[in-house]
């Protein structure tokens, strides 16, 4: 009996890191993946909110970045034509995105084959990166689904200095949309959560499943190549998330562990509203997971389950041991806050 409940504790920790590891992708991953509309923050003085929401990506920083724009302060007569134009309504955004998706199902259609001009395997970084700001969040999921091989060909056959270039574009990403978020009001904020949360609760248990297991195979792939790093540049890169952490506020570090509780206490929920039978599924899931895994990376995932358990307090301890006996039970226990 106590080497079931050991086996299933490890399985437990290979859980939790998975889901961590899982959860940051999806939150940093800048080269594909990019917050819907709506994420844009305040429009710049002069423009119309409504105008501002309905470009892309590139024309925002081509507007943000245009010394037009920052001279508009000091000279309103440089831009009197943004003064004057009217505000986009809803339905002709509307329109306007479904006419950008038709096009760009067409060219799916069109183009499954590869080949052609338009295939990724043949377009420079620079090309990628255009066509990536040119698709709405649910577009690149789609090519990169439906365009699987070619794009793993492409990253393949990348010199390494254009891999640095891609992945440089990627930060600048999470830079830019950093910025955006910092700009928006506390009711933006809430509504950009909501309507995330809203995605996530729309989708089907399958998508689901295969959104969190691309997340999972492209960790796997990032660690490996973590592992591949020199150790002197390892150890560079964690001193300066250290400092970074360091460098924090007091209050953005409660509210960043506030927010990584309320994580886990929706995983608990979510949980608790499982049926026996899903249960199985998840426990025969990990363990099929684990036993995937090389010595090598079992040890390390060990490592890091370690580490986490000596940078808890008692209290943090002891609340684990609460949610692990509650994991470990088959039929829903009584639910309630301790």
């Amino acid at each position: 009996m106590k080497t079931r409940k050991k086996g299933f504790f490890e399985m437990l920790k290979t859980k939790m890191v998975l889901l961590s590891v899982a959860t940051g992708f999806f939150m940093l991953s800048g080269a594909f993946y990019a917050p819907s509309a709506g994420a844009f923050g305040a429009a710049p003085e002069g423009v119309p909110q409504e105008l501002w929401n309905s470009l892309s990506a590139a024309e925002r920083r081509a507007v943000r970045n245009s010394s037009a724009m920052q001279n508009l302060g000091n000279n309103r007569t440089q831009m009197p034509e943004v003064e004057e134009t009217p505000p986009v309504s809803a339905e002709e955004r509307r329109r306007a995105r479904e006419n950008m998706r038709r096009e760009y199902r067409e060219h799916l259609q069109g183009g499954q084959g590869g080949g052609g001009q338009d295939d990724i395997r043949n377009m420079t970084v620079d090309e990628i990166v255009r066509r990536s700001e040119s698709m709405t969040p649910a577009e690149r999921q789609a090519f990169i689904q439906n365009n699987r091989a070619a794009v793993e060909q492409r990253w393949h056959t990348m010199s390494d200095e254009e891999r640095q270039q891609l992945m440089r574009y990627g930060v600048n990403n999470i830079e830019r949309y950093r910025g955006d978020w910092d700009n928006m009001d506390p009711a933006q904020k809430q509504m950009l959560l909501l309507e995330l949360q809203g995605r996530w609760q729309n989708m089907s248990e399958e998508e689901r499943r295969q959104m969190t297991s691309q997340g999972i195979d492209s960790m796997q792939k990032l660690y490996e190549h973590w592992q591949s790093v020199d150790p002197e540049q390892r150890e560079r890169v964690q001193e300066d998330v250290r400092r970074n952490w360091e460098a924090l506020p007091e209050e953005e570090r409660r509210a960043f562990i506030q927010n990584r509780r309320r994580d886990v206490e929706d995983m608990r929920q979510n949980w608790h509203n499982k049926s026996p039978q899903e249960r199985q599924a998840v426990r025969r899931e990990i363990q099929n997971r684990w036993q995937g895994l090389d010595s090598r990376q079992k040890l390390e995932l060990q490592r890091q389950a370690q580490e986490a358990l000596r940078n808890m307090d008692g209290q943090q301890r002891q609340q684990l041991q609460r949610n692990i006996q509650e994991f470990s039970r088959d039929q829903p226990p009584s639910y309630g806050r301790r």
